[in-house]
């Protein structure tokens, strides 16, 4: 604050009152006062006020007011500070790639569709009726850039339906944060039935094998027969 040199201004107060998604770090004080012609020699007359601002996890991307109060013998005034937040909050984008009803093995995708880097992934499923897990049912990644991707396979028994998923991460203020993402499971999409083109292409080239087999052994047995005949003694009568 400026213009405490002035010794007509009183008594100076001066009081912040912030406003969500800002708090005051617990122990700061919100509001001070000094006694005005207050300053040092050679220096600006300007009173230097610390605080330690807090911002809350969920806040969101903008631009955020927060107001400001202060007194003199002249009046109260106030102002707003427009603060710019940056949110810190990712998302991901999750898939199912490959499932085995028989040995129950599951392949998920993870893909980090946010704005930042990430550190300390893990990716978890909870038991919940569409989704029972044996052995761990989470698994550690570890830092994902922006864009990237990386797979993580479970044992598990899956049921149609969704099936929610706990990833947990550090943001770039290494705040742990946590997003709950549903995918959707179709047993059709991982059923072990033959398309009916492959199907047909197998049973031509079984008919073909068969085929090839006669063939082979009617040959076999034209050659055998020829070089008999080529043994035998010649007869004259």
């Amino acid at each position: 604050m400026s213009g405490v040199a002035d010794t007509s201004c009183g008594i100076i107060g001066f009081q912040l009152n912030p406003n969500y998604p800002f708090y005051l770090d617990p122990g700061t004080p919100s509001s001070s006062t000094i006694k005005s012609g207050t300053y040092v020699k050679d220096y600006k007359d300007h009173w230097l006020i610390p605080y330690t601002l807090r911002v809350d996890n969920s806040a969101l991307d903008g631009i955020n007011n927060i107001t400001v109060q202060y007194s003199s013998s002249q009046g109260i005034q106030s102002t707003d500070f427009p603060i710019e937040v940056k949110n810190l909050i990712n998302e991901f984008d999750v898939k199912i790639t490959d499932y085995s009803p028989d040995t129950k093995r599951l392949t998920l995708q993870i893909l980090n569709v946010g704005k930042n880097d990430v550190d300390a992934l893990t990716i978890e499923i909870p038991s919940q009726d569409t989704a029972v897990t044996y052995g761990t049912n989470y698994q550690i990644i570890g830092s994902l850039d922006v864009n990237d991707n990386d797979q993580v396979i479970f044992n598990a028994d899956l049921k149609d339906g969704p099936i929610k998923v706990i990833i947990q991460y550090n943001d770039l203020n290494n705040v742990r944060r946590t997003y709950e993402p549903n995918i959707n499971f179709d047993s059709k999409l991982f059923s072990r039935k033959v398309p009916s083109g492959q199907s047909n292409f197998s049973y031509m080239s079984f008919i073909y094998g068969i085929l090839s087999v006669v063939v082979l052994y009617f040959a076999y047995r034209w050659y055998k027969k020829r070089k008999h005949n080529k043994e035998k003694p010649l007869r004259i009568h």
